[in-house]
């Protein structure tokens, strides 16, 4: 993954938990929204999921999770897949080859799931998260009919 990407990304979540804890403070009794607005994601059985980004080769989701509420199983062919927990606690479960592994994310924490690996993940609490997508490029992604040369 490129370094430039991975600074910017870092920088983007920073100022994001920031904007979190700031919110929070503030409305300690109200549930978390990014735009301020109950209702302007999209509702989900395990709670409600926003774009916040969508672009080609990476896409960023903010995700509201209810308690005990949990997504489909699922994986994705081509994407990579990367949560970053901002408050309260997800339990990433994946069924990849080697046999299943389960990984517990607390505030401040991330991790990524490999395209192609069997996911899910669990709210233990209410939880806000990002999910992060994005697709890498093969370097060696060329396939040449002639070689180059000089006139």
């Amino acid at each position: 993954m490129d370094l430039t990407f991975l600074l910017l990304l870092a920088g983007l979540l920073g100022w994001l938990t920031l904007a979190y804890h700031r919110r929070a403070r503030a409305a300690a009794a109200r549930p978390f929204r990014w735009r301020g607005s109950p209702g302007k994601g999209t509702a989900k059985v395990w709670g409600d999921t926003e774009c916040l980004l969508a672009r080609p080769g990476i896409e960023i989701h903010r995700i509201n999770g209810k308690q005990g509420g949990f997504c489909s199983k699922h994986r994705h062919a081509g994407k990579q897949n990367w949560f970053y927990v901002i408050g309260g606690c997800l339990i990433i479960h994946e069924w990849p080859e080697s046999g299943p592994v389960v990984t517990v994310l607390r505030a401040g924490k991330g991790h990524r799931v490999s395209p192609g690996v069997l996911h899910q993940f669990r709210a233990q609490e209410d939880t806000q998260a990002l999910e992060v997508y994005w697709s890498e490029l093969d370097p060696a992604d060329i396939q040449r009919e002639s070689e180059g040369g000089t006139a």
